[in-house]
């Protein structure tokens, strides 16, 4: 398979949570963010901006890292996910810095936009994560990479910097 429909099919995902979705939030309920766009203060465009910059380059970080490293992508379909267990750049501190990237994202959106809908969907998808992840992406993880993972998940949390993994 090409990189560039590894690339392609890599960010469907992300462009899915982080622009479409939100766009028709933002169309559907939340019809005035356009007016809203005329009278943005300038600290939240800055912050809006600088935190969709963040997540922007923390999500392009751990792609890129999917197919270095991982000689694969970010997508859970056996022929295309990851052959290897990344342990490198923001791995090495937390266990989910993509979808960190993302909530980030979506957060900048939020501020960006003055959207009290994209906040929520921002919180919805995070604590949709905090069941998802857990339950099934890290059992498949666990199957995958066995002992491997099972120490690395040991060494590094799954939001929180607390350490640096150490192998």
């Amino acid at each position: 398979m090409t990189n560039i429909r590894k690339l392609v099919i890599s960010l469907t995902l992300p462009i899915l949570v982080t622009i479409i979705i939100p766009l028709v939030i933002l169309l559907l309920f939340d019809r005035t963010f356009i007016t809203r766009l005329y009278k943005l203060h300038i600290l939240q465009i800055i912050f809006g901006i600088f935190f969709m910059i963040i997540g922007l380059i923390l999500l392009i970080w751990c792609i890129s890292l999917f197919f270095s490293s991982g000689n694969g992508t970010l997508m859970p379909i056996s022929k295309l996910e990851t052959q290897k267990l990344v342990i490198k750049g923001p791995y090495r501190y937390i266990r989910h810095p993509m979808i960190l990237g993302v909530i980030i994202i979506l957060l900048g959106e939020s501020v960006l936009f003055g959207s009290w809908w994209l906040l929520g969907f921002s919180i919805f998808f995070f604590i949709l994560n905090l069941i998802y992840l857990p339950l099934v992406e890290e059992k498949g993880l666990e199957k995958r990479f066995g002992d491997e993972y099972l120490q690395y998940k040991a060494k590094v949390h799954g939001w929180l910097p607390i350490k640096k993994y150490e192998s």
